[in-house]
């Protein structure tokens, strides 16, 4: 799976925004990402996410 331009935009934009978003209590959870041909969920989106890490080994 390959991010797009935005898709890739959109994830480090979540990530350095972690520390405001605390700072405002936001809690942002990325259950999944996908594009035209592929997806990459977490293994249960009820209780779980997909870490930071994971998004840099998607894009």
């Amino acid at each position: 799976m390959v991010c797009g331009g935005v898709g890739r935009q959109l994830l480090q934009h979540i990530v350095s925004c972690r520390s405001l978003h605390v700072q405002q209590g936001v809690y942002l959870r990325v259950v999944g990402v996908c594009d035209s041909k592929s997806l990459v969920a977490a293994p249960d989106v009820i209780t779980r996410e997909l870490n930071d890490q994971a998004f840099s080994e998607v894009c």
